[in-house]
């Protein structure tokens, strides 16, 4: 009954408190005078606007830009692979006459 009693505080207490204690870890580490807890705050402000305004998360943003970054080089590759395909096909007609 004590473990029951237990397991139903802890998920009662401190379910949904996992971004508020984003914000702890650097005040707790460096404390108050380094500035670091009022970085955090901000950080954690702004990621909740841009969650609102967009519907999409700081990270989210930051992996589609990296993701759009490596198609493009993928479509480079294939076109530079493209191109050197037909100018040795190319020269090997030119060449042959």
């Amino acid at each position: 009954m004590k473990n029951f009693l237990l397991i139903a505080f802890i998920t009662l207490f401190l379910s949904s408190c996992a971004q508020t204690t984003v914000m702890l870890g650097p005040a707790l580490s460096v404390g108050a005078s380094g500035g670091n807890i009022y970085k955090a705050g901000l950080q954690y402000g702004a990621n909740l606007v841009i969650k609102d305004k967009t519907g999409k998360s700081a990270t989210d943003h930051a992996f589609s830009y990296v993701n759009k970054k490596n198609e493009k080089k993928a479509r480079k590759e294939e076109l530079k692979n493209l191109l050197e395909s037909h100018i040795i096909l190319s020269r090997q007609k030119i060449f042959k006459k």
